[in-house]
């Protein structure tokens, strides 16, 4: 339903439907072409989800946009944002990917180089928590023998 790149500038672009502010352009219209992703943000990483999207800076700082009904924008509201709005809990992530109404990320944990998944959003077993409901801030995910598994299978569409 819509598609979300980085330039080499680190500039985000993203196009299709816009009927939640996926395409974090400031508006609920759709786009056919790429279109400038709304706040001046650099990006290294960007993901889309269903009606949402995120992307993730240089400095670790994790940014969503678009619908948020299950919190999957992860700023503690269930308030739709049509811009890049920032991820709470204060967390650097090493990596984001946004699934069907969720993200999950990666957080690294100093000194000790190891690292710890969260989620956010509607729980669903791609972030391998067992229960249903929404989540608006990041939640720390302790299932470690799934380590990595939102890497490999991050939403429905594949």
């Amino acid at each position: 339903r819509h598609n979300c790149v980085v330039k080499t500038d680190g500039s985000a672009r993203c196009w299709g439907q816009n009927n939640s502010g996926q395409l974090g352009d400031g508006s609920y219209t759709d786009r056919w072409v790429p279109t400038a992703v709304t706040g001046g943000l650099s990006f290294v990483g960007i993901t889309a989800g269903s009606y949402h999207s995120c992307g993730i800076t240089a400095a670790g700082a994790a940014y969503c946009w678009g619908q948020n009904n299950f919190g999957q924008v992860g700023d503690d509201s269930n308030t739709y944002r049509t811009a890049p709005t920032a991820v709470g809990g204060g967390l650097v992530f090493t990596a984001i990917r946004a699934g069907w109404y969720h993200n999950c990320g990666k957080s690294p944990i100093p000194p000790q180089k190891a690292s710890v998944d969260y989620a956010v959003g509607e729980k669903y077993v791609e972030c391998q928590l067992r229960t249903r409901g929404g989540v608006a801030q990041p939640l720390a995910i302790v299932a470690v023998e799934f380590h990595d598994i939102f890497i490999v299978t991050a939403n429905v569409y594949g």
